[in-house]
């Protein structure tokens, strides 16, 4: 008849197996060396997404369109690049000095902040106030950028930010330092006024996510 064997037989007959007995059942039941990973399919876009649990559980998402504009050294490069783009325009006009050889020192200086000032209008106009969404795909689970400006995205739309006053007051200081430069020119004043004006009005607060005239939208 067959014996039933109780739980300390059964630890006695483990006692009893020789070491390479143990050894072979151990081969058997190995334990992997690699803790198992849980892949989630995902596309090149969402591998810049960068997603983090807060105290609360809440999933907060880093939107790298904008980030990089928080920082302080993104504040750096903006003001580097206008000193770039002048030093640009005024080696320009000495390669061309002769096509411009009929305006005087004055208004060869107020030529080249006006341009300045106007292409840095025409491009933070399009840059920030005109292209929508973003390059990586943050509508998946998240919050959708897709029918917002980059301005409308800044520091997740709030307002008065750091970052959105150091943007605001960019413009307005360069159309001071170039009414300074331009002098007594009506003309030239009027321009940088109205290229100024644009952008400006474009940074309102009262102007977030609405579109004039169904323009853009």
């Amino acid at each position: 008849m067959r014996k039933n064997l109780t739980p300390l037989d059964t630890l006695s007959v483990k006692s009893t197996s020789s070491p390479q007995q143990q050894q072979q059942h151990g081969d058997h039941f190995q334990h992997p060396t690699t803790t198992p990973t849980l892949k989630m399919p995902r596309s090149e876009s969402q591998s810049f997404l960068n997603i983090a649990d807060t105290s609360s559980g809440e999933v907060v998402s880093t939107n790298f369109n904008t980030q990089p504009f928080s920082d302080k050294a993104a504040w750096f490069i903006y003001i580097l690049v206008l000193f770039l783009s002048y030093w640009a325009l005024f080696l320009g006009c000495l390669i061309y000095s002769k096509a411009i050889s009929y305006l005087n020192d004055s208004m060869i200086n107020a030529t080249i902040w006006t341009a300045l000032n106007c292409l840095h209008s025409i491009c933070t106009l399009i840059l920030f106030h005109w292209k929508k969404g973003s390059p990586y795909d943050l509508s998946i689970h998240l919050q959708d950028q897709s029918k917002l400006t980059f301005w409308e995205q800044l520091d997740n739309q709030k307002q008065f930010t750091p970052t959105r006053k150091f943007m605001f007051a960019i413009p307005c200081v360069l159309l001071l330092l170039t009414s300074w430069h331009v002098g007594d020119s009506l003309a030239l004043l009027f321009v940088n006024f109205v290229f100024t004006l644009i952008v400006v009005l474009a940074k309102l607060p009262s102007f977030h996510r609405r579109r004039l005239f169904g323009i853009n939208e």
